[in-house]
């Protein structure tokens, strides 16, 4: 009887164990489980915030190509003091941009406010770029990384030219 009872005390002590076993592998399946799935939302988080400056950097280059399309003279470049400005002569003003403390900046009208035509940027620098046979401008823009490193250096290049005026 004392045997009996010794052996079935062993094999609830077997049981018990094969349970703590099977609690703790669970435990570290759903760990890792947890910590892909939250790696998962931070991917997502990034490509969704890549994207969004991807698009809004690709709208903005759309909008500066027709401002300076729409130029009824020849663009220029001119210092103001440690800036540079892209002057673009419209029907109805003067569209002005330049870069400053990591935004580029829109002026559409003399004597409004500047608006924020592109915000995150690295480096942003208007050329004007003389062919044989018409001036073409280009835009190169690099944006800030986000938190983190990024695989891919966000590098962009509009070009444009103005076609509503002769080249000088």
């Amino acid at each position: 009887m004392k045997l009996r009872h010794s052996n079935s005390r062993c094999r609830l002590g077997i049981a018990l164990l094969d349970c703590l076993v099977y609690i703790a592998l669970l435990a570290l399946l759903l760990g890792l489980a947890f910590t892909c799935h939250y790696e998962t939302i931070q991917h997502t988080r990034r490509l969704s915030n890549n994207t969004t400056d991807i698009v809004r950097t690709l709208q903005a280059g759309e909008r500066w190509r027709d401002d300076v399309r729409r130029a009824i003279e020849a663009p220029r470049l001119e210092q103001a003091g440690s800036e540079t400005l892209l002057l673009l002569p419209q029907t109805n003003g003067v569209v002005r941009y330049t870069f400053r403390d990591g935004v580029v900046l829109r002026q559409a009208l003399p004597n409004t406010n500047w608006v924020e035509a592109l915000p995150n940027a690295k480096r942003s620098e208007m050329l004007r770029d003389q062919r044989s046979r018409v001036t073409m401008w280009r835009w190169e823009l690099e944006l800030q990384s986000q938190r983190g490193t990024r695989h891919l250096i966000p590098l962009f290049t509009f070009q444009a030219v103005a076609v509503n005026h002769k080249t000088p």
